[in-house]
């Protein structure tokens, strides 16, 4: 996964929260990664199934 951002934005961002865009985009490569919208649409369909 390829990400891109504005320089200037990430400046901002860092200066607000303490982290750049660069290291926030690292957790996409997490092996541990989880995508809570993928989890609980998951969680509902299996629900839904008994």
């Amino acid at each position: 996964m390829q990400f891109e951002w504005d320089p200037n934005k990430n400046e901002s961002n860092l200066a607000q929260h303490g982290i750049s865009f660069a290291a926030a985009a690292r957790v996409f490569d997490d092996p541990h990664f989880i995508d809570m919208e993928s989890s609980k649409l998951s969680m509902a369909s299996s629900e839904a199934r008994r």
